[in-house]
């Protein structure tokens, strides 16, 4: 399972269709390669959908040129790599727990997991890079 999806431009990918009609994760591939298990050809159960479309119903998070995919994948895994490494896991944490915690038990954890961040040494070097105007070197302590 992927976090972040960029697509190129111009694909078509089959969706479950319960996906497709619910907007639930369900599966995702690219065109061309959904087969039935025993190798008869298309799997009746996807829709092809654009692009676009896959992208209005939050499968993918961006469309880029293909020519410019894998230099903006790149781009965002740099973005993610520069920050906190505990609260990016805590913060992965929190996404995949808010699908099965009620609200008042999700929030409990947020402000646990903000706790567990404000001690830590990456947020004392957040704090002190903001305050110099100068970019946060987090170390994940």
């Amino acid at each position: 399972m992927s976090d972040i999806r960029i697509a190129p431009d111009g694909i078509r990918l089959h969706v479950h269709q319960s996906w497709h009609r619910t907007g639930r994760r369900r599966c995702l591939v690219p065109a061309g390669s959904a087969r039935s298990p025993k190798g008869g050809g298309a799997d009746l159960h996807r829709a092809l959908v654009r692009a676009e479309e896959a992208l209005r119903l939050g499968i993918i998070l961006e469309i880029a040129a293909a020519s410019e995919l894998q230099s903006r994948a790149l781009q965002v895994g740099a973005s993610i790599a520069g920050k906190p490494p505990r609260a990016l896991r805590l913060a992965k944490r929190l996404l995949k727990s808010a699908r099965r915690l009620d609200l008042s038990d999700f929030l409990d954890l947020c402000a646990a997991f903000q706790g567990m961040c404000h001690n830590t040494r990456d947020h004392l070097e957040a704090v002190e890079a903001f305050l110099d105007k100068r970019p946060a070197q987090f170390q994940g302590r």
